[in-house]
């Protein structure tokens, strides 16, 4: 009987009676969950490390869940990665920058301790700096006048968020909100097409086989 119960459900995600309506949600769905886990992990840039790991891991699955979708064309495969790529990396920084331009303040920030890596051959090392600004301490990463030469004491500018919603930044924000929503809406509207089409060619293959 289960194993009956467990046919059935396949056959209906490889044969859905509605095609287009199912790789539609199914592409909508993942884009939402790419998007949302970048702001979720953007948000907690001070939470513990397995709560970013959980958002990492959604992020990852909403993108090949994309992939997914698009197997049966090379061209829809690549357009519907990147476009989920693009949500996933692209939504966490911009969400950031956009919440800085909407209500970031510059402030002077001391230089509390800094953790230098040990010398290597690459140019990949992360100077991580520990700063007091207004009263409260934060930790950043080759950040603004965090790097190779920074010593307790330096003193430099950041902008911040006062309540702490995001993590801060070195320069100013380039994206703001009447750019980021109408952006995140494009690239959504386009998964959905993506994703109903792909459904709809794979069933169609499907029953053909």
């Amino acid at each position: 009987m289960a194993a009956e119960v467990v046919e059935r459900v396949r056959g209906a995600f490889r044969a859905p009676r509605w095609p287009r309506g199912v790789g539609a949600l199914l592409g909508l769905g993942a884009g939402v969950a790419a998007a949302g886990s970048g702001v979720a992990y953007e948000v907690a840039h001070s939470a513990p490390a397995y709560y970013q790991l959980g958002c990492l891991v959604v992020s990852i699955g909403a993108v090949v869940g994309l992939a997914a979708l698009g197997l049966h064309s090379m061209a829809r495969f690549m357009a519907l990665l990147v476009l989920g790529a693009l949500l996933a990396i692209g939504v966490p920084y911009a969400f950031r920058s956009a919440v800085l331009d909407a209500r970031g303040e510059w402030v002077t920030a001391t230089v509390i301790e800094v953790r230098h890596p040990h010398a290597t051959y690459t140019s990949s090392d992360n100077h991580n700096c520990e700063l007091e600004a207004r009263g409260d301490t934060f930790w950043v990463q080759n950040l603004g006048g965090c790097g190779p030469a920074t010593r307790p004491g330096d003193r430099f500018e950041v902008l911040r968020d006062p309540e702490d919603l995001v993590g801060v930044a070195g320069g100013h924000a380039p994206i703001t909100f009447p750019v980021l929503i109408p952006s995140v809406g494009v690239v959504l509207l386009l998964l959905t097409a993506l994703g109903a089409r792909g459904m709809r060619l794979r069933v169609a293959r499907h029953r053909a086989a």
